[in-house]
């Protein structure tokens, strides 16, 4: 390889920059579903915990937090709701990176150099 060639993997044709990083339509559409999904999930697993609680009494639920009219723990469903979805989002992400990095792509392609052992100048005292 000279100065003034450009390298090409074996195996033929290279894809530009762009197309390397752009992401899949299918994860995208997969994406767009869970923002529904995990609130949707949310919801119904607060409504069951709420339901729980009524029964077993495990943490009383001040009246401050109460709202007024027709469902009394709506502030309290929408609080678990968001705790909730959080940490299944939270979950599926901790999933996914454990995946990419058992089976991604490798960290240093063909070209990268090793990293530097310079760690600055030494104190002259």
């Amino acid at each position: 390889m000279t100065k003034y060639t450009s390298y090409r993997p074996a195996g033929g044709e290279t894809k530009s920059r762009e197309e390397r990083e752009r992401v899949h339509p299918i994860w995208r559409g997969i994406g767009w579903l869970l923002m529904f999904i995990f609130p949707v999930m949310g919801w119904f697993a607060s409504v069951y915990l709420i339901e729980q609680n009524a029964k077993q009494n495990w943490i009383a639920i001040p009246a401050e937090i109460l709202a007024k009219g027709a469902d009394q723990f709506l502030y309290v469903k929408i609080g678990i709701t968001i705790l909730i979805a959080f940490i299944l989002y939270f979950i599926f992400q901790l999933i996914s990176f454990t995946i990419l990095r058992g089976f991604g792509q490798e960290r240093y392609g063909p070209m990268d150099i090793p990293r530097a052992a310079y760690r600055g100048r030494k104190s002259k005292r």
